[in-house]
């Protein structure tokens, strides 16, 4: 991925008052992949819930699958969601259907799993 692609978001990041230190990568579909560190497993799952709820809160539920509930977007007709993986609460936001999303999420997997895990 392209460095230039990444972004940080102190606060705020889509919307949510809850979202903090946020690192935002856009995709060439312009969705969006979204990476927060949370510090432990617990705080990286309640992490992803709430991520999970506010998109909800912009659409419908679009069903679960690979441990995420995923959210359609009724005025952008774009798929979101969140999921925790170990001290990280990673997501794609405004994927254009639930294959891209799943596909996105499962790369960033992949990638997160990759990381050494912190001595902290």
């Amino acid at each position: 991925m392209d460095a230039g692609s990444i972004s940080y978001v102190a606060e705020n990041a889509f919307s949510f008052g809850f979202a903090r230190d946020v690192y935002v990568a856009g995709l060439p579909d312009e969705s969006e992949l979204f990476v927060i560190s949370a510090g432990n497993a617990d705080a990286a799952d309640s992490l992803a819930i709430r991520f999970g709820k506010g998109f909800r809160e912009y659409g419908q539920d679009a069903g679960r699958s690979s441990g995420v509930s995923w959210a359609r977007d009724r005025y952008l007709d774009t798929v979101s969601g969140a999921k925790a993986v170990g001290p990280w609460t990673i997501g794609v936001r405004g994927a254009p259907d639930l294959p891209a999303a799943e596909s996105a999420m499962r790369e960033l997997e992949r990638a997160i799993r990759k990381l050494p895990e912190s001595d902290s």
